[in-house]
């Protein structure tokens, strides 16, 4: 009788770059590019995979972002910005001889 043995891949870490720069306030984390996600397995050797998922919110100033691959997480900063052509309008608008104009 022999014994049948199966390797199995084990994933002991992931690591994450992120070039993508600052972006807008309200970025969906679908819309963010510039994110290398690789896999470190047990054996030593690694991957760049790209199944895997995001989690966080871009509100203004740093935003920590967590990717989830497997049973592994790793984080990386983005910055959110307020972009410069909606500085001074939203939900207050602004008055205009006693009325709300909205912009």
């Amino acid at each position: 009788y022999q014994a049948c043995l199966m390797t199995e891949e084990i994933l002991s870490g992931i690591s994450v770059t992120y070039s993508g720069g600052s972006v807008s306030v309200g970025t969906t984390l679908d819309e963010l590019t510039g994110i290398t996600v690789t896999a470190v397995w047990a054996d030593g050797t690694s991957e760049v995979v790209t199944a895997y998922t995001l989690t966080g919110t871009i509100v203004e100033g740093e935003n920590t972002i967590t990717v989830h691959y497997g049973t592994r997480t790793a984080t990386f900063t983005v910055v959110g910005r307020v972009p410069s052509d909606t500085l001074g309008s939203g939900v207050l608008g602004k008055m205009v001889l006693g009325t709300e104009e909205t912009v």
